[in-house]
């Protein structure tokens, strides 16, 4: 005989950059949901973005959806959701969206998950569209950094995208050097953008009243 259920629910932090700069802080949804008895409900929790070591390719977002750091920048953090069947990212009821990845480049700090809006992420102290993702919003997900980063979308956040440069070495090797320390995007209901030197946009929530 179940017709309604209080929610309150917080999406994942994003995972800290190389220089120990937290993830940005995943978001919170207190709402009412209007059921139907009988009904099945699935809930999906985010997952932290892992921390960067700088080691390897880079940290991973953390699980529903956060979107993969690179070298020295963190993983996004994941959304957390509520959803009906077939419970797929179409079939979402509520959605608390996960904090952008913290960025390596000058120590920032990762994009804080939003309500409607996520945030943007900062490089240096300010948002810039060239090294930092760019936050979702209820239409659309943030915009990936311009010099390296995707962009996020509904469900997902963007990855930093490592890259490099090459160059001929001794005895005719090829030896890659990752030099990007951009954070990955938080998940949402549309998620943040990848960073490529700055931190991961926020992921947007999405708030209902049933």
């Amino acid at each position: 005989g179940i017709t309604l259920l209080k929610v309150d629910m917080a999406g994942a932090q994003g995972g800290n950059s190389g220089s120990g700069h937290a993830g940005g802080k995943g978001g919170r949804i207190q709402c009412e949901l209007s059921v139907t008895p009988g009904q099945v409900l699935r809930l999906y929790v985010g997952g932290k973005g892992a921390n960067s070591s700088y080691s390897g390719l880079g940290p991973a977002g953390g699980f529903n959806g956060g979107g993969g750091g690179s070298y020295g920048g963190g993983g996004g953090g994941g959304a957390t959701d509520i959803r009906v069947s077939p419970y797929g990212v179409a079939n979402r009821l509520t959605v608390a969206g996960g904090g952008g990845g913290g960025g390596a480049n000058c120590g920032e700090i990762g994009a804080d998950a939003g309500g409607t809006t996520g945030a943007n992420g900062i490089n240096c102290g300010s948002y810039d569209s060239y090294s930092c993702g760019a936050g979702g919003t209820q239409t659309s997900g943030g915009a990936g950094a311009a010099g390296g980063g995707s962009s996020g979308g509904a469900g997902f956040g963007g990855n930093s995208i490592s890259g490099g440069y090459m160059y001929y070495g001794y005895l005719g090797t090829y030896y890659r050097y990752y030099y990007y320390y951009g954070g990955g995007g938080g998940s949402g209901y549309y998620g943040g953008g990848g960073g490529e030197y700055g931190s991961g946009g926020g992921g947007s929530s999405f708030p209902i009243t049933g």
